[in-house]
């Protein structure tokens, strides 16, 4: 079985193997399958893990009758976390695209070591000083 870290942290972390869902995939970005017994499987952004064998072997069975929507990824079996909010898949998404944004352009986002640049409205402590001097207190 193909396992794909789902941080770098993970990667890099020499902690005991992590617990592996399965994890299935629909073609559409967000939509639900109900279990015979109730029960729901919500795919947000196209992904649902679980380690449930019971669940696991109904959507197998679902993918074998050519479900339209769901399938297995034969290149992504399993990932080593399921997000217990569906909504944490899509905010580790947009929090690594923002940090992206801000390690492109950290002048703009004041994420460089010259905090008291121009038009910052920051000021480090070297400044602040130099101020206090120039006031005359």
């Amino acid at each position: 079985m193909a396992t794909q870290p789902t941080s770098p942290a993970a990667a890099d972390s020499p902690a005991a193997p992590a617990k592996q869902f399965t994890l299935f995939k629909s073609s559409l970005p967000s939509s639900q399958y109900f279990f015979k017994n109730g029960m729901c499987a919500g795919f947000v952004d196209g992904r649902y893990a679980t380690d449930d064998l019971g669940k696991i072997d109904e959507l197998k069975a679902e993918i074998e009758l050519n479900h339209p929507f769901i399938y297995i990824d034969d290149d992504e079996l399993t990932c080593d976390v399921v997000a217990q909010d569906p909504m944490s898949h899509l905010r580790a998404k947009i929090r690594a695209e923002i940090e992206a944004e801000m390690m492109a352009n950290p002048q703009q986002h004041g994420t460089t070591a010259n905090v008291g640049g121009e038009g910052t409205g920051l000021a480090d402590s070297k400044a602040a000083a130099a101020v206090t001097a120039s006031s005359g207190k």
